[in-house]
C-alpha cells in the first residue's frame, strides 16, 4: 500500500482525533503510531488481528512498550534489519527523515511471509510522532523472485548452449549474446552489448553475410552455411539461421542461432571417402552385390553378381528381379519388398535361374536405404552347402530308419516273449487262463504295431496292415481255431497317426474278441472282417453269428457294456473315430469309422 505522505498529514492535521482513530482502524494494514522515545502509543484492529494469528503475546498488543527496543531485542537475536530498521524510526522522529522504508521476513512455521515497513512522521500535540505502517508483500516478493530465477535459469542455459545465440537490432546494434561468441569471436557477453554486427564478426564475414541480413530486415528468415574462423585459427563449419523479430507488420531485428556443425561435415567428407572405397570393395568381391530400385530393377551389381548369373553387366541393368528369381512370381515378389521396406532388412534362401536355365540356391541378405530408395543386396551361391545339407540329411535318415527299424524289432520281439511266458503261465493256472488270455491278446496287439512300424522302415502304421496282423494272431484264441477272414478295399491306404496307432490297435483286437466271444457258431466259429478305404474316410466291419436273446449293448450310451466294450469306449478318440453296433436278427455288426485327423489317406 503505497501512501503520499503529504496527503495524508495534512488528513491528519484536519480531522479530529477521534475521527482519525476510526480512520486508522479501518486500515486493512497493520499500524502503528510512536511516540517522540519511541514507545507505542496506538495500534489499530489489523495490528491486533495480525499479533492474535501469529501468536506475537505481548501485553496488551505491545501498547506502553518502546518499538525501539524490540528492534534492540531482534538485533540480539541476529536479525539482520533490525539494526537499519531501529536506525531509520529514529532518523524519522528526530526529523532527519522524511520516510524510511523496510523489506524485512516473518516467517511462520507453515508459510514465508514478507513485510515492507513504511515509517512517516506524523506531528500531533506539537510534537514529532511516527507512524509505522506494515504491509504484506510476500506476492510481490515470490514474483520477483520466480523472476529472477527464470532469468537466471535461461541465462544458464543460454549461455550453455553449444550454439551461438544472439539478438540485434534493426540498427544492427546487439542486445544479447551468449557464452558462445566468447569461444567464435573472443567476445563475452557483456562486452558485445551495445556493439554493431561488423565489429563482432569481422569485416570480411560481414560482407559476406549482409545479403541474407538485409533479407531477414526485410522479414524473410534466413539458412545459410558458412566457415568461421575463431581467434585461434581453427577453422568452424556453421550453419547459421536469422529468424526476423516481426510486430505490427515491423521488423525490429532478427535472433541469430549459428550451429556448429564441423564434426557432420567431417562425417560427411568421410562418409565419401568410405562410399568410395566400399565401391571399390564391391567390384573386387568374390561374392555377388546389387542394388535394386523402389519397382525391383537392377541399377547397379558388382562383376561377381553377373557370372553367378551369366549375364553382363550391361544386361543385369537392364533386368528386373523376377527376370532371375525362380521360387516367386512378380505378385509375391512386389509383397516380399514392402515386407522389406517395412521391416528394413530380411535374410532368406531362394533359387535363381542363370542365363543359360541353370538354378543356383543362393542365400539373400537385404536392406533397405531409406535416404537412397534402394534395397542393397548381398547374394551368396549356397549350391554345395545345400548338397551338402542334402547329404547329410540323407544319411542321418538312414541311420534314423535303422534305429527305428532295431527298437521297433525289439520291443516286438519282448512283447511277444511276454506272451509267450503268459501261455506258459495260462498252462500251469488254468483257473486264470481267461484273464491270462485276455492280457495275452492286448500284448499281442501291441506287438503287431511296432511289427508294422519296424517292417515299414519309420514310423508308420497302416491300418490295413495291423488290422490284418491282428486277425492272424486271433485265428487261435484260446483252445478254439477261429475262422477270420479278412477282406480289404484299399484303393487309398489309411496311415494312422503315430501317437493314435497303439490304442486303435487295441480297440480292433478288443471287438475281434468280442466278435469271437459271443459268436453263436460253438463247432466253428467264423467272424468277417472287412476294411473299405474312401476318399478321406475308412471304415473297418467286424461281423459275427449271435442268437443270444439277452439285452443288446448301447454302445453310445455306456449302457449293458463287458469289460472289453468299456475298454474299447474309454480308449475311443474324441475326434475322428466312431464305433456303431448292429444287430440283425442272427448278425452282430461292429463298425468302426476313422478319419482325420486320426488317419491320413495316402495313395497305394
Amino acid at each position: 500500500m503505497k501512501i503520499n505522505k503529504y496527503k495524508f498529514l495534512g488528513l491528519l492535521f484536519s480531522i479530529p482525533f477521534n475521527l482519525l482513530g476510526s480512520a486508522l482502524e479501518a486500515l486493512p494494514s497493520p499500524l502503528t503510531i510512536l511516540d517522540t522515545l519511541g514507545n507505542i502509543i496506538y495500534v489499530n484492529q489489523a495490528w491486533k488481528r495480525f499479533a492474535d494469528s501469529n501468536n506475537f503475546a505481548m501485553p496488551d498488543y505491545g501498547v506502553g512498550h518502546n518499538y525501539l527496543d524490540f528492534c534492540e531485542q531482534a538485533q540480539v537475536k541476529q536479525s539482520p534489519n533490525a539494526n537499519l530498521i531501529e536506525q531509520g524510526i529514529n532518523d524519522v522522529i528526530s526529523g532527519s527523515k522524511d520516510e524510511f522504508i523496510s523489506q524485512y521476513p516473518c516467517h511462520s512455521l507453515t508459510e514465508n511471509t514478507w513485510f515492507q515497513m513504511h515509517v512517516v512522521p506524523l506531528d500531533y500535540l506539537g510534537s514529532r510522532h511516527a507512524m509505522v505502517i506494515h504491509n504484506e508483500i510476500s506476492e510481490q516478493v515470490a514474483t520477483e523472485a520466480s523472476l529472477r530465477n527464470s532469468e537466471r535459469r535461461l541465462n544458464l542455459v543460454l549461455n550453455n548452449m553449444p550454439a551461438l545465440i544472439g539478438y540485434w537490432n534493426a540498427q544492427l546494434i546487439n542486445e544479447f549474446g551468449n557464452n558462445a561468441y566468447i569461444e567464435m569471436f573472443g567476445i563475452d557477453p557483456v562486452n558485445i552489448k551495445g556493439k554493431h554486427i561488423r565489429e563482432v564478426i569481422g569485416e570480411h564475414l560481414y560482407n559476406l553475410n549482409l545479403t541474407y541480413i538485409e533479407k531477414v530486415l526485410n522479414g524473410e528468415p534466413q539458412l545459410f552455411e558458412r566457415a568461421i574462423t575463431d581467434p585461434s585459427g581453427k577453422v568452424h563449419f556453421t550453419l547459421a539461421s536469422y529468424i526476423p523479430d516481426i510486430d505490427n507488420n515491423s521488423v525490429n531485428g532478427f535472433y541469430v542461432l549459428v550451429t556448429d556443425i564441423t564434426q557432420i561435415k567431417q562425417a560427411e567428407i568421410e562418409l565419401r571417402k568410405s562410399e568410395q572405397m566400399s565401391r571399390m570393395m564391391l567390384d573386387i568381391s568374390i561374392e555377388g552385390f546389387n542394388f535394386v530400385d523402389l519397382n525391383g530393377r537392377f541399377i547397379d551389381a558388382n562383376e561377381s553378381f553377373c557370372q553367378m548369373l551369366g549375364y553382363t553387366r550391361a544386361e543385369i541393368l537392364d533386368m528386373c528381379v523376377n527376370d532371375i528369381e525362380y521360387l516367386e512370381n512378380p505378385e509375391q515378389t512386389a509383397r516380399h519388398l514392402q515386407k522389406i521396406t517395412t521391416e528394413s532388412f530380411d535374410r532368406f534362401e531362394t533359387i535363381m535361374q542363370t542365363k543359360d536355365g541353370k538354378l543356383v540356391d543362393v542365400e539373400v541378405s537385404v536392406a533397405y536405404l531409406s535416404d537412397k530408395k534402394q534395397y542393397f543386396s548381398f547374394t551368396r551361391d549356397i549350391t554345395q552347402r545345400k548338397q551338402a545339407e542334402q547329404l547329410r540329411i540323407q544319411e542321418l535318415k538312414q541311420q534314423r530308419d535303422t534305429l527305428i527299424r532295431e527298437v521297433h524289432h525289439r520291443i516286438k520281439n519282448h512283447l511277444q516273449g511276454m506272451v509267450g511266458l503268459l501261455g506258459l503261465y495260462s498252462y500251469k493256472n488254468p483257473n486264470e487262463q481267461d484273464l491270462i488270455q485276455d492280457i495275452a491278446t492286448k500284448i499281442s496287439s501291441i506287438a503287431v504295431v511296432y511289427g508294422v512300424q519296424g517292417a515299414n522302415n519309420q514310423d508308420k502304421s497302416y491300418l490295413c496292415e495291423i488290422t490284418s496282423e491282428i486277425c492272424k494272431c486271433l485265428e487261435i484264441f484260446g483252445k478254439e481255431h477261429i475262422n477270420i477272414t479278412f477282406t480289404v478295399n484299399d484303393e487309398k491306404k489309411a496311415l494312422l497317426l503315430s501317437e493314435q496307432a497303439v490304442p486303435i490297435a487295441l480297440i480292433i483286437n478288443e471287438l475281434v474278441i468280442n466278435a469271437i466271444k459271443h459268436n453263436s457258431n460253438l463247432l466253428s466259429k467264423h467272424v468277417a472282417v472287412t476294411l473299405c478305404c474312401e476318399e478321406h474316410s475308412a471304415v473297418l466291419t467286424i461281423q459275427n453269428n449271435s442268437n443270444q436273446q439277452h439285452a443288446f449293448p448301447r454302445f453310445e450310451q455306456g449302457i449293458g457294456l463287458g469289460v472289453g466294450l468299456t475298454l474299447v469306449r474309454s480308449m475311443l478318440p474324441k475326434n475322428g473315430a466312431c464305433l456303431s453296433l448292429v444287430q440283425d436278427q442272427d448278425n452282430v455288426c461292429a463298425q468302426l469309422s476313422l478319419a482325420s485327423p486320426i488317419i491320413s489317406m495316402v495313395s497305394s
